[in-house]
């Protein structure tokens, strides 16, 4: 199996998991009024987001090369880890 399937694989795995795990975390958080947990709905919502960056840079690094970029796009994982740290 191809690296990229397994990172795509991965990454759709955890989007359904913390999409999950955040709807249920608004919803018990609406009945208990909890702010705390309308916090941690808003810090699972951006592991998605993170998830989601992580996908666009898979991407982006399968493309070839380039004028602009003759040694490929393999490289714009590293920034983009950066970019997430």
């Amino acid at each position: 199996m191809k690296r990229t399937n397994i990172i795509y694989r991965v990454s759709l795995i955890t989007i359904i998991i913390n999409t999950s795990l955040s709807i249920l975390k608004l919803v018990c958080s609406i009945i208990g009024k909890s702010k705390a947990t309308i916090s941690d709905f808003i810090h699972s919502m951006s592991d998605v987001f993170t998830t989601l960056i992580v996908m666009k840079s898979t991407k982006i690094a399968k493309e070839e090369s380039d004028d602009h970029h003759p040694y490929g796009y393999e490289r714009i994982e590293c920034l983009f880890s950066v970019i997430l740290a």
